[in-house]
């Protein structure tokens, strides 16, 4: 057991490093689109969409829970980069569709997100990652860290390893 959570550990660090780089290297060259949207189902007997990517049979899967942005190409991007190191990834869309295009209406959006579907979205999205009783690990940035939180505080062990990044214009 403890072998498996020393390389758990180094398997998120090296995410870490990954989605920094990613926060540093805008103009680095985007991989070929891979994944899709899929419907992940919620224990309301309702759906919500998420951008899947990377092969079915990895070893970790890795939540990204997006910013004040949304689901937007960008973050499909980053879900396509860490698919191609082979990893399970499903990036969540807490926006139901929308995106943010002016820095000044993100909070008009996300104030029109109830709190109970947030959690019942971030729920399914851990049974639909655990299906095979594959390792999880989750990142989220700016305002996805307040969802990853709560899932957190839900389920302290759910997860196998977290990843939060931010900067202050998003707190």
């Amino acid at each position: 057991m403890l072998k498996a959570s020393k390389k758990l550990s180094r398997a998120c660090i090296r995410i870490a490093v990954l989605l920094l780089a990613f926060c540093g290297a805008a103009a680095a060259q985007q991989p070929a689109s891979q994944g899709h949207m899929v419907r992940v189902p919620t224990a309301y007997s309702t759906y919500f969409e998420g951008y899947l990517a990377g092969p079915s049979d990895a070893r970790l899967g890795v939540v990204l829970v997006h910013d004040r942005w949304g689901l937007n190409a960008q973050v499909k991007a980053w879900a396509d980069r860490v698919a191609a190191l082979g990893y399970r990834v499903l990036a969540v869309d807490l926006f139901d569709g929308r995106l943010v295009r002016r820095p000044q209406d993100w909070r008009m959006v996300w104030r029109a997100i109830d709190p109970v579907w947030t959690a019942a979205n971030m729920d399914g999205v851990l049974r639909y990652m655990r299906a095979g009783e594959t390792p999880v690990v989750a990142i989220g940035w700016g305002k996805g860290i307040g969802p990853l939180g709560d899932l957190l505080r839900r389920s302290p062990t759910a997860l196998a390893g977290v990843v939060l990044y931010y900067d202050n214009e998003t707190l």
